[in-house]
């Protein structure tokens, strides 16, 4: 439990544990690495829902390592955990730029409960339900059409990749799907499997430099970058999928995060038992042509937000495996592998 998270509260499905003698650090790490990990999913019980057997962590087996391979690896978690706080505040700036840039950084959209509109507007719309005429999306829309650079729709200045992907049955694919998409942009894991044992959803092929979109309502925030690690995966035809030559990637995706387009891709929602924005409301989207130095400085801060997570992804990754090595050979020989393929990090 970090400082960011003190004071909150846990549900059911977690185990809040108060340790002794021992780094806690240490000890989250040693319970995700691999020989915490089996003894987990060992103890998993049930069926329709397995779960794990909460009283048999009492009896987990954690090794007694020396105090100052505990502190090697509380200063790798410490670090990480640094360059997570730093990467979401890299990505704060980036949102900053962009509604300053447009003028809306004190903008607050308000819900009216009475406004008039003519019944030409929503003959024209198509729609009927009041939500889908609040001032406050004609307001948004009003605001980037003020945008001295200009403005379009993602119909003109973006392209909507929406062909489906057939996969080969026998050749293994990445598979990204909502779960796993993070709140700052990025795709923090995805499924590797076979053609053959895909999701019949899985139909979407997506390259390095695309905007992937969730189109239904409720998760309209989930929203990401693909890096150079997804390019050729597959993800959900769920998501819609966009690049610009007109916008940079980052751009796209702070925009479409931001205030700017969430209250968009919201009031484009349409449905009864799954609502969700379709193609033709998608490409609907108004967005502002942001001026080239204005795109740059955003992209740079878009950019030092993924770095800093990849390397505190990285840290954690190396304290893991650093455990797994103490346990098989001794705790100097962790650390002479830390060494070996990066720099211990300062207290």
């Amino acid at each position: 439990m970090t400082d960011e998270f003190v004071g909150a509260n846990i549900n059911q499905h977690s185990v809040k544990m108060t340790v002794r003698n021992i780094s806690p650090y240490f000890l989250s790490t040693f319970l995700n690495c691999k020989y915490g990990y089996s003894q987990s999913t060992r103890h998993v019980v049930g069926i329709t829902r397995p779960a794990l057997d909460y009283s048999a962590i009492k009896s987990f087996l954690v090794p007694e390592l020396d105090g100052k391979f505990q502190e090697t690896v509380a200063k790798y978690c410490t670090q990480a955990e640094k360059l997570r706080t730093d990467s979401k505040q890299r990505y704060t700036d980036a949102q900053t730029l962009l509604l300053s840039e447009l003028g809306l950084t004190d903008w607050q959209p308000k819900q009216q409960l009475t406004f008039v509109k003519n019944f030409s507007d929503m003959e024209s719309a198509g729609r009927i339900d009041a939500d889908y005429f609040q001032p406050k999306y004609d307001e948004i829309v009003n605001a980037i059409r003020d945008y001295p650079d200009g403005w379009d729709t993602l119909e003109k200045l973006a392209r909507l990749k929406d062909s489906k992907f057939n996969p080969e049955v026998e050749t293994e694919y990445k598979y990204i799907e909502l779960s796993n998409i993070g709140s700052n942009g990025e795709v923090t894991d995805c499924m590797v499997e076979l053609g053959q044992d895909l999701s019949t959803r899985a139909r979407r092929k997506v390259t390095a430099g695309d905007v992937i979109i969730s189109s239904v309502e409720g998760s309209l925030d989930s929203i990401a970058l693909i890096t150079e690690e997804y390019d050729s995966a597959l993800c959900s035809t769920g998501f819609h999928v966009i690049q610009s030559d007109v916008l940079k990637s980052e751009v796209l995706l702070v925009l479409l995060k931001s205030i700017v387009g969430q209250l968009q891709l919201k009031k484009g929602c349409s449905g009864t038992i799954l609502t969700a924005i379709n193609k033709e409301e998608f490409s609907k989207i108004v967005v502002p042509k942001i001026r080239e130095e204005k795109q740059i400085e955003i992209q740079e801060k878009v950019l030092e937000s993924f770095n800093g997570r990849k390397r505190a992804k990285n840290l954690l990754e190396y304290a893991k495996r650093a455990v797994e090595i103490a346990i098989e050979q001794d705790e100097q020989a962790a650390i002479d592998w830390l060494e070996s393929v990066s720099q211990v990090p300062d207290a």
